[in-house]
């Protein structure tokens, strides 16, 4: 998920190559520094990519070993306590309702609303995680970058004992997660030429998978029901083992008044995205809530806009920080005929809401020639498709 503008606040903030080992020793003098690229955003035919790994095999490092993470995307880069999988820490803390999951409910507003949840956005730590002040690791709890809003690195040394095993995941990508082992003095530990390799692999390997599909979505597939209704199929975004493709499948759809297209959901392992009419109100929730620029501070009975300095923004504390969200942008709006106006939103969907069944329209009214547009509220205009009625 990519979220524009958040640079603009200023907040605290296998496969197929090999892993090439050679020994070294623990301690300041033998220590090394790894760097462990995060994400990668570009283009393939015009389309966003959006790569979703940690670029890096499974690392073994030595207790004293810093690593580096760089954020080539928008992602989190989050240390797991030990010997605990990442699975059930997604499972057990990233659930709706979860101390970690990403967006909850803001139930005490009027009219109700939704937040960015502050424990998952913003660091465990906002005094460490610089090269020259990294964080530590010890095995014993989670270590959280927060988005990468002003830095766009995270350094962490490691402080654990030899024999374990931790994950670093991304709370915002389901399918992004790194195994580190620690291993014996004398043991062998991961090179960074190793690490480099690792990435122009899988990234050349990625994008070749990734561009060989735009094509076969661009293809346009229907069935008719059995009451003589045809229906269209459509892609909100498209996720790969370990990238995504952030545009509308097919990017045009021209169809006959009274057809439906239906869009589906299940391809996104990684990624959020929202079907949402017209293209300008996706904008908007893009711009605005997706951003973070719904910034409020908690007050009872109503919020109040920041009355301090960033990082806090709260004069009560960054306690009250909220980054509210409109459940306009969240939840399904609209009814399931389309008649070219109003607000029309399949809600958010994917793997990490929870949520991944289709959103159908029936379009009951001729389109320009232009045809009525639509976009991601999460992505906005960048993510964007067209319907041609006749």
């Amino acid at each position: 998920m990519r979220v524009k503008r958040w640079a603009s606040l200023a907040l605290a903030g296998g496969t197929a190559a090999a892993l090439v080992a050679v020994p070294t020793s623990a301690g300041a003098a033998g220590a090394q520094t790894l760097t462990v690229g995060v994400g990668g955003d570009s283009q393939i035919s015009g389309i966003g990519f959006e790569g979703m790994r940690f670029d890096a095999p499974p690392l073994q490092v030595h207790k004293g070993d810093t690593i580096t993470f760089e954020f080539r995307g928008f992602h989190t880069a989050t240390l797991l306590p030990d010997d605990v999988s990442a699975g059930d820490w997604r499972a057990q803390h990233m659930a709706p309702g979860g101390d970690y999951a990403l967006i909850q409910p803001d139930a005490d507003d009027t009219p109700s609303a939704f937040e960015f949840n502050k424990t998952a956005i913003l660091p465990s730590d906002p005094t460490c995680g610089a090269p020259t002040a990294a964080c530590t690791y010890d095995g014993s709890s989670v270590v959280n970058s927060g988005l990468p809003i002003q830095a766009q690195s995270f350094t962490v040394t490691i402080n654990d004992t030899a024999g374990k095993t931790f994950w670093v995941i991304c709370l915002l990508h389901g399918m992004m997660q790194q195994r580190i082992t620690v291993v014996p003095d004398g043991q062998p530990t991961t090179t960074q030429s190793a690490i480099d390799s690792y990435a122009k692999t899988t990234m050349a390997r990625d994008r070749d998978e990734a561009a060989a599909l735009i094509p076969k979505l661009e293809k346009r597939t229907s069935h008719t029901t059995s009451s003589g209704v045809k229906v269209w199929d459509a892609y909100g975004g498209f996720d790969g083992d370990g990238w995504g493709l952030d545009a509308m499948f097919p990017g045009t759809l021209r169809i006959h008044k009274g057809d439906r297209v239906r869009w589906h959901f299940a391809q996104l392992m990684g990624n959020i995205h929202t079907v949402t009419f017209p293209e300008r109100a996706a904008g908007n929730f893009s711009n605005l809530d997706f951003a973070g620029q719904n910034i409020k501070c908690e007050a009872d009975p109503t919020d109040t806009p920041p009355d301090a300095p960033p990082p806090t923004f709260c004069s009560t504390g960054i306690q009250n920080l909220e980054f509210e969200l409109r459940a306009q942008a969240i939840v399904p709006v609209g009814s399931h005929r389309y008649a070219g106006k109003g607000l029309f939103s399949s809600g958010v969907k994917g793997a990490e809401v929870g949520n991944t069944t289709p959103w159908t329209l029936r379009f009951v009214h001729r389109s320009g020639k232009h045809g009525f547009h639509y976009a991601c509220n999460v992505h906005g205009t960048m993510m964007s498709g067209r319907v041609i009625v006749s």
